[in-house]
Protein backbone atom coordinates (compact mmCIF):
# COMPACT_ATOMS: atom_id res chain seq x y z
CA UNK A 1 0.00 0.00 0.00
CA UNK A 2 1.17 3.43 -0.68
CA UNK A 3 0.18 7.11 -1.45
CA UNK A 4 1.62 6.84 -5.08
CA UNK A 5 -0.20 3.30 -5.84
CA UNK A 6 -3.91 4.34 -4.64
CA UNK A 7 -6.07 7.51 -4.51
CA UNK A 8 -6.16 9.32 -1.32
CA UNK A 9 -9.40 9.27 -0.32
CA UNK A 10 -9.32 11.00 2.82
CA UNK A 11 -8.19 14.71 3.26
CA UNK A 12 -7.12 16.34 6.59
CA UNK A 13 -7.09 20.28 5.92
CA UNK A 14 -5.44 22.99 8.29
CA UNK A 15 -7.46 25.87 6.79
CA UNK A 16 -5.74 28.68 8.63
CA UNK A 17 -2.79 29.76 11.74
CA UNK A 18 -5.00 32.31 12.75
CA UNK A 19 -7.34 32.09 16.35
CA UNK A 20 -8.70 33.41 18.80
CA UNK A 21 -7.75 31.39 21.81
CA UNK A 22 -4.85 30.27 23.41
CA UNK A 23 -4.61 27.03 24.49
CA UNK A 24 -1.48 26.03 27.12
CA UNK A 25 -0.66 23.27 24.95
CA UNK A 26 -0.85 24.40 21.45
CA UNK A 27 2.14 24.60 19.34
CA UNK A 28 1.29 27.65 17.84
CA UNK A 29 2.05 29.65 21.28
CA UNK A 30 5.33 29.77 22.43
CA UNK A 31 5.92 27.89 26.07
CA UNK A 32 2.40 27.64 26.73
CA UNK A 33 2.44 31.32 26.80
CA UNK A 34 -0.15 33.90 24.95
CA UNK A 35 2.86 34.30 22.92
CA UNK A 36 2.07 33.30 19.12
CA UNK A 37 5.44 31.88 18.23
CA UNK A 38 7.42 34.69 16.24
CA UNK A 39 8.53 32.45 13.45
CA UNK A 40 4.36 30.80 12.52
CA UNK A 41 3.30 32.31 9.25
CA UNK A 42 -0.01 33.65 10.14
CA UNK A 43 -2.15 33.24 7.16
CA UNK A 44 -5.87 31.34 5.44
CA UNK A 45 -6.16 29.35 2.59
CA UNK A 46 -8.80 31.53 0.63
CA UNK A 47 -11.62 30.02 -1.40
CA UNK A 48 -9.65 30.55 -4.73
CA UNK A 49 -6.38 28.47 -3.37
CA UNK A 50 -8.63 25.71 -2.22
CA UNK A 51 -9.53 25.79 -6.06
CA UNK A 52 -6.60 25.64 -7.26
CA UNK A 53 -5.08 23.31 -4.58
CA UNK A 54 -7.56 20.28 -5.51
CA UNK A 55 -8.94 20.05 -8.43
CA UNK A 56 -12.15 18.53 -8.83
CA UNK A 57 -11.37 15.56 -9.86
CA UNK A 58 -9.86 14.84 -6.48
CA UNK A 59 -12.13 15.92 -4.58
CA UNK A 60 -14.70 13.96 -6.60
CA UNK A 61 -13.06 10.64 -5.21
CA UNK A 62 -12.44 11.98 -1.48
CA UNK A 63 -14.61 9.87 0.92
CA UNK A 64 -13.98 12.75 3.71
CA UNK A 65 -12.73 15.74 4.33
CA UNK A 66 -11.50 17.14 8.15
CA UNK A 67 -10.90 20.41 8.14
CA UNK A 68 -9.11 20.99 11.79
CA UNK A 69 -5.30 21.53 11.73
CA UNK A 70 -2.72 22.18 14.39
CA UNK A 71 -1.64 25.80 14.55
CA UNK A 72 -5.40 27.55 14.39
CA UNK A 73 -9.03 27.26 14.17
CA UNK A 74 -10.29 26.57 10.49
CA UNK A 75 -13.41 28.43 11.50
CA UNK A 76 -10.93 32.15 11.55
CA UNK A 77 -10.65 31.51 7.45
CA UNK A 78 -12.71 34.14 6.13
CA UNK A 79 -13.71 31.57 3.16
CA UNK A 80 -14.38 28.63 5.37
CA UNK A 81 -18.15 28.36 4.66
CA UNK A 82 -17.60 29.00 1.17
CA UNK A 83 -15.40 26.10 0.87
CA UNK A 84 -17.14 23.64 2.65
CA UNK A 85 -20.19 24.45 0.49
CA UNK A 86 -17.97 24.39 -2.70
CA UNK A 87 -16.84 20.57 -1.83
CA UNK A 88 -20.72 19.87 -1.44
CA UNK A 89 -21.31 21.24 -5.01
CA UNK A 90 -18.12 18.92 -6.28
CA UNK A 91 -18.88 15.79 -3.90
CA UNK A 92 -22.28 16.00 -1.99
CA UNK A 93 -21.62 12.63 -0.14
CA UNK A 94 -17.82 13.46 1.04
CA UNK A 95 -18.25 13.52 4.47
CA UNK A 96 -16.99 17.10 6.25
CA UNK A 97 -16.10 17.07 9.73
CA UNK A 98 -15.29 20.29 11.11
CA UNK A 99 -13.47 21.43 14.34
CA UNK A 100 -13.66 24.68 15.83
CA UNK A 101 -13.56 25.75 19.85
CA UNK A 102 -16.84 27.42 18.61
CA UNK A 103 -16.02 31.09 20.39
CA UNK A 104 -15.82 32.96 16.69
CA UNK A 105 -18.26 34.76 14.94
CA UNK A 106 -21.94 35.86 15.16
CA UNK A 107 -25.26 34.13 15.73
CA UNK A 108 -26.23 34.67 12.01
CA UNK A 109 -23.37 32.97 10.65
CA UNK A 110 -23.72 29.87 12.85
CA UNK A 111 -27.41 29.68 12.20
CA UNK A 112 -25.71 29.65 8.30
CA UNK A 113 -23.95 26.82 9.15
CA UNK A 114 -26.58 24.65 11.13
CA UNK A 115 -28.16 24.43 7.86
CA UNK A 116 -24.68 23.35 5.95
CA UNK A 117 -24.36 21.04 8.53
CA UNK A 118 -28.16 19.12 8.42
CA UNK A 119 -27.39 16.52 6.56
CA UNK A 120 -26.06 12.97 7.39
CA UNK A 121 -22.56 13.28 6.42
CA UNK A 122 -21.94 16.42 8.08
CA UNK A 123 -20.64 17.07 11.36
CA UNK A 124 -19.31 19.89 13.35
CA UNK A 125 -17.15 19.27 16.68
CA UNK A 126 -16.90 21.46 19.18
CA UNK A 127 -14.09 21.39 21.43
CA UNK A 128 -15.47 22.38 24.73
CA UNK A 129 -13.58 21.24 27.93
CA UNK A 130 -15.59 22.18 30.50
CA UNK A 131 -18.63 24.13 31.95
CA UNK A 132 -18.73 27.91 32.25
CA UNK A 133 -16.34 27.69 35.57
CA UNK A 134 -13.47 25.47 33.89
CA UNK A 135 -13.90 25.38 30.13
CA UNK A 136 -11.70 28.74 29.86
CA UNK A 137 -8.43 27.47 31.90
CA UNK A 138 -7.52 25.56 28.48
CA UNK A 139 -9.68 27.30 26.34
CA UNK A 140 -7.90 30.66 27.40
CA UNK A 141 -9.85 33.05 25.72
CA UNK A 142 -12.69 31.16 24.84
CA UNK A 143 -15.86 33.19 25.99
CA UNK A 144 -18.39 30.62 27.68
CA UNK A 145 -21.48 32.41 27.27
CA UNK A 146 -20.65 33.37 23.29
CA UNK A 147 -19.77 29.79 22.78
CA UNK A 148 -22.77 28.77 24.18
CA UNK A 149 -25.11 30.88 22.37
CA UNK A 150 -22.93 29.73 18.85
CA UNK A 151 -24.05 26.08 19.65
CA UNK A 152 -26.93 26.88 20.32
CA UNK A 153 -27.52 28.50 16.92
CA UNK A 154 -26.40 26.07 15.42
CA UNK A 155 -27.94 23.02 16.87
CA UNK A 156 -31.44 25.20 16.07
CA UNK A 157 -30.61 25.83 12.49
CA UNK A 158 -30.48 21.61 12.22
CA UNK A 159 -26.70 21.32 12.22
CA UNK A 160 -25.10 18.24 13.75
CA UNK A 161 -23.05 18.72 16.49
CA UNK A 162 -20.81 17.10 18.68
CA UNK A 163 -19.16 17.70 22.05
CA UNK A 164 -15.30 16.47 22.41
CA UNK A 165 -14.35 17.14 26.00
CA UNK A 166 -10.55 17.13 27.25
CA UNK A 167 -10.43 15.62 30.45
CA UNK A 168 -7.91 17.29 32.84
CA UNK A 169 -7.77 16.92 36.55
CA UNK A 170 -9.46 20.20 37.26
CA UNK A 171 -12.37 19.46 34.86
CA UNK A 172 -13.16 15.85 35.30
CA UNK A 173 -15.87 15.95 38.00
CA UNK A 174 -17.80 17.89 35.28
CA UNK A 175 -17.63 15.23 31.92
CA UNK A 176 -21.24 13.71 33.23
CA UNK A 177 -22.48 17.31 33.94
CA UNK A 178 -21.39 18.43 30.23
CA UNK A 179 -23.12 15.22 28.80
CA UNK A 180 -26.12 15.65 30.62
CA UNK A 181 -26.25 19.71 29.27
CA UNK A 182 -25.16 18.30 25.54
CA UNK A 183 -28.36 16.24 25.51
CA UNK A 184 -30.21 19.02 26.80
CA UNK A 185 -28.76 21.48 23.69
CA UNK A 186 -29.55 18.68 21.30
CA UNK A 187 -26.00 17.92 20.44
CA UNK A 188 -25.81 14.40 19.04
CA UNK A 189 -22.69 12.95 19.99
CA UNK A 190 -20.67 13.61 22.98
CA UNK A 191 -17.17 12.37 23.71
CA UNK A 192 -14.51 12.75 25.76
CA UNK A 193 -10.65 12.82 25.62
CA UNK A 194 -7.55 12.14 27.21
CA UNK A 195 -4.82 15.13 26.39
CA UNK A 196 -1.34 14.75 25.19
CA UNK A 197 1.58 16.99 26.24
CA UNK A 198 2.24 15.72 29.99
CA UNK A 199 4.58 13.32 29.38
CA UNK A 200 8.41 13.79 30.17
CA UNK A 201 11.82 11.69 29.50
CA UNK A 202 10.84 9.26 31.97
CA UNK A 203 7.40 8.63 30.84
CA UNK A 204 5.96 10.20 34.14
CA UNK A 205 3.48 12.91 34.14
CA UNK A 206 4.29 16.10 34.71
CA UNK A 207 2.06 19.31 35.33
CA UNK A 208 2.07 22.46 32.56
CA UNK A 209 2.84 26.13 33.93
CA UNK A 210 0.76 28.55 32.07
CA UNK A 211 2.14 31.76 30.89
CA UNK A 212 1.00 35.35 30.17
CA UNK A 213 2.04 37.40 27.20
CA UNK A 214 4.87 39.11 29.75
CA UNK A 215 6.16 35.70 30.93
CA UNK A 216 4.81 35.28 34.30
CA UNK A 217 3.36 32.01 35.65
CA UNK A 218 -0.47 32.22 35.66
CA UNK A 219 -1.05 28.57 37.06
CA UNK A 220 -0.44 25.00 36.27
CA UNK A 221 -2.55 22.48 34.72
CA UNK A 222 -2.83 18.51 35.41
CA UNK A 223 -3.35 15.77 34.00
CA UNK A 224 -6.60 13.42 35.49
CA UNK A 225 -5.84 11.41 38.66
CA UNK A 226 -9.48 9.47 38.15
CA UNK A 227 -8.47 6.02 36.55
CA UNK A 228 -12.17 6.08 35.04
CA UNK A 229 -10.59 9.07 32.59
CA UNK A 230 -6.65 8.27 32.95
CA UNK A 231 -5.61 5.03 30.77
CA UNK A 232 -3.26 4.19 33.55
CA UNK A 233 0.11 4.03 31.32
CA UNK A 234 2.72 6.07 31.17
CA UNK A 235 2.79 6.98 27.89
CA UNK A 236 6.57 8.18 26.74
CA UNK A 237 6.15 10.89 24.12
CA UNK A 238 9.65 12.63 25.13
CA UNK A 239 10.58 13.58 22.14
CA UNK A 240 7.42 16.36 22.27
CA UNK A 241 8.57 17.86 25.09
CA UNK A 242 12.09 18.36 24.97
CA UNK A 243 12.15 21.80 23.70
CA UNK A 244 9.98 23.11 26.18
CA UNK A 245 9.95 21.35 28.89
CA UNK A 246 12.73 19.19 31.82
CA UNK A 247 12.65 17.83 34.93
CA UNK A 248 13.72 21.61 36.39
CA UNK A 249 10.93 24.78 36.19
CA UNK A 250 11.23 26.39 32.99
CA UNK A 251 10.27 29.95 31.95
CA UNK A 252 9.54 31.87 29.36
CA UNK A 253 12.52 33.55 27.28
CA UNK A 254 11.30 36.82 26.55
CA UNK A 255 14.55 37.30 25.24
CA UNK A 256 14.97 34.40 22.80
CA UNK A 257 11.44 35.80 21.57
CA UNK A 258 12.66 38.79 20.31
CA UNK A 259 16.11 37.29 18.92
CA UNK A 260 13.63 34.95 17.02
CA UNK A 261 11.26 38.00 15.28
CA UNK A 262 14.47 39.72 13.74
CA UNK A 263 15.69 36.43 12.59
CA UNK A 264 12.26 35.13 11.65
CA UNK A 265 13.47 31.60 13.15
CA UNK A 266 14.68 29.72 16.28
CA UNK A 267 18.28 29.96 16.01
CA UNK A 268 19.27 26.45 18.14
CA UNK A 269 16.68 24.94 15.15
CA UNK A 270 19.47 26.55 12.27
CA UNK A 271 22.27 25.42 14.36
CA UNK A 272 21.05 21.82 15.18
CA UNK A 273 20.52 21.09 11.50
CA UNK A 274 23.42 22.62 10.08
CA UNK A 275 25.46 20.08 11.98
CA UNK A 276 22.84 17.55 12.24
CA UNK A 277 24.07 14.44 12.55
CA UNK A 278 22.48 10.34 13.49
CA UNK A 279 25.04 10.08 16.07
CA UNK A 280 22.54 12.38 17.89
CA UNK A 281 20.22 9.34 18.13
CA UNK A 282 21.81 9.23 21.76
CA UNK A 283 19.55 12.20 22.86
CA UNK A 284 16.60 9.58 22.76
CA UNK A 285 18.50 7.51 25.76
CA UNK A 286 16.80 3.98 26.42
CA UNK A 287 13.49 5.54 24.37
CA UNK A 288 16.03 4.87 21.16
CA UNK A 289 15.68 1.11 22.09
CA UNK A 290 12.36 1.24 22.34
CA UNK A 291 11.21 3.28 18.63
CA UNK A 292 14.02 0.66 17.64
CA UNK A 293 11.88 -2.46 18.09
CA UNK A 294 8.33 -0.41 17.26
CA UNK A 295 6.62 -2.55 13.83
CA UNK A 296 5.32 0.37 12.38
CA UNK A 297 1.48 0.27 10.87
CA UNK A 298 0.66 3.67 9.01
CA UNK A 299 -2.64 5.48 9.90
CA UNK A 300 -2.08 7.54 7.55
CA UNK A 301 -2.50 4.41 4.83
CA UNK A 302 -4.69 2.36 7.14
CA UNK A 303 -7.82 4.66 7.48
CA UNK A 304 -11.58 3.07 7.78
CA UNK A 305 -11.99 5.67 4.53
CA UNK A 306 -8.72 4.50 2.96
CA UNK A 307 -5.48 6.57 2.80
CA UNK A 308 -5.29 10.29 4.41
CA UNK A 309 -3.05 13.12 3.37
CA UNK A 310 -2.77 16.52 5.29
CA UNK A 311 -2.37 19.46 4.33
CA UNK A 312 -1.48 22.74 6.45
CA UNK A 313 -2.57 26.34 5.65
CA UNK A 314 0.68 27.26 3.82
CA UNK A 315 -0.50 24.68 0.63
CA UNK A 316 2.42 22.25 2.24
CA UNK A 317 1.41 18.72 1.62
CA UNK A 318 2.45 15.98 4.49
CA UNK A 319 1.64 12.49 5.03
CA UNK A 320 -0.74 13.15 8.01
CA UNK A 321 -0.71 15.84 10.77
CA UNK A 322 1.45 14.43 13.25
CA UNK A 323 4.51 14.63 10.78
CA UNK A 324 3.51 17.77 9.53
CA UNK A 325 2.49 19.26 13.33
CA UNK A 326 6.56 18.44 14.17
CA UNK A 327 7.64 19.49 11.13
CA UNK A 328 5.90 23.26 11.39
CA UNK A 329 6.37 23.44 15.81
CA UNK A 330 9.65 23.92 15.95
CA UNK A 331 10.58 21.67 18.41
CA UNK A 332 13.95 20.63 19.58
CA UNK A 333 14.94 16.79 19.55
CA UNK A 334 16.34 13.98 17.71
CA UNK A 335 13.01 12.93 16.12
CA UNK A 336 12.25 16.58 15.20
CA UNK A 337 15.87 17.04 13.40
CA UNK A 338 15.11 14.20 11.40
CA UNK A 339 11.65 14.93 9.89
CA UNK A 340 13.26 18.21 8.91
CA UNK A 341 16.50 16.44 7.35
CA UNK A 342 14.71 14.25 5.24
CA UNK A 343 11.68 16.65 4.30
CA UNK A 344 13.70 19.42 3.70
CA UNK A 345 15.39 19.04 0.20
CA UNK A 346 11.78 18.12 -1.60
CA UNK A 347 9.88 21.36 0.33
CA UNK A 348 9.35 22.39 -3.37
CA UNK A 349 8.20 19.28 -4.39
CA UNK A 350 5.61 19.24 -1.72
CA UNK A 351 4.78 22.91 -2.05
CA UNK A 352 1.00 22.84 -3.83
CA UNK A 353 1.63 26.47 -4.84
CA UNK A 354 4.57 25.34 -6.87
CA UNK A 355 3.33 21.41 -7.60
CA UNK A 356 -0.16 20.28 -8.22
CA UNK A 357 -1.84 17.41 -6.11
CA UNK A 358 -1.81 14.51 -8.48
CA UNK A 359 2.28 14.92 -9.22
CA UNK A 360 2.90 14.98 -5.74
CA UNK A 361 1.31 11.93 -4.74
CA UNK A 362 2.78 9.95 -7.83
CA UNK A 363 6.15 11.65 -7.30
CA UNK A 364 6.97 8.74 -4.62
CA UNK A 365 8.56 11.22 -2.23
CA UNK A 366 6.60 9.62 0.68
CA UNK A 367 7.31 6.16 -0.15
CA UNK A 368 10.98 7.22 -0.60
CA UNK A 369 11.15 9.21 2.51
CA UNK A 370 8.83 7.17 5.27
CA UNK A 371 7.92 3.78 3.79
CA UNK A 372 11.13 2.76 2.63
CA UNK A 373 12.36 3.68 5.98
CA UNK A 374 9.99 1.44 7.92
CA UNK A 375 12.12 -2.11 6.75
CA UNK A 376 15.15 -0.33 8.55
CA UNK A 377 16.31 -2.30 11.86
CA UNK A 378 16.72 0.76 13.85
CA UNK A 379 16.61 4.70 14.54
CA UNK A 380 20.60 4.86 14.44
CA UNK A 381 20.26 4.18 10.44
CA UNK A 382 17.43 5.32 9.27
CA UNK A 383 14.37 4.18 10.69
CA UNK A 384 11.76 7.13 10.94
CA UNK A 385 11.32 7.65 14.36
CA UNK A 386 7.89 10.06 13.85
CA UNK A 387 6.40 6.77 12.70
CA UNK A 388 7.82 4.15 15.08
CA UNK A 389 6.22 6.38 18.21
CA UNK A 390 3.02 7.35 16.28
CA UNK A 391 2.11 4.28 14.26
CA UNK A 392 2.66 1.37 16.05
CA UNK A 393 0.26 -1.48 18.11
CA UNK A 394 0.77 0.47 21.64
CA UNK A 395 0.48 3.57 20.22
CA UNK A 396 -0.94 6.24 22.12
CA UNK A 397 -3.29 7.08 19.38
CA UNK A 398 -5.07 4.47 19.99
CA UNK A 399 -5.59 5.47 24.08
CA UNK A 400 -6.71 9.22 23.01
CA UNK A 401 -10.44 8.67 23.18
CA UNK A 402 -11.95 7.40 26.47
CA UNK A 403 -14.55 4.80 26.14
Amino acid sequence: MSWQTEPVTLLHIELSTHCNAACPLCMRYYNSSTIVRPDLNLTSISLEQFKKYFTATFLSTLKRIIYCGTMGDPLMAKDCYDIIQYVNEINPNCQQTFHTNGGIREKIFWSKMGKLFSKPNMKLIFSIDGLEDTNHIYRRNVVWSKLINNADAFIKAGGQATWEYLVFDHNDHQVELAKELSVAMGFVAFSSKRPTGFESKNGEFKPREVFDAEGNQLYQIYPTKKLKYNSGKKVKINSLLDSIMNDEKYNVDLNLIKEVKQLGYFPIIKDRLDTFEYSRVNELGSYKNELDKKEISCHSLHQKEGHEIYVNAEGMVYPCCFVGTRYDARLVSFIDDQIKISMEPYRDSLNLNIQNIELILKSGVFEEIFSKSWAIDSIEHGKMAICAETCNKDSWLNMLYIK
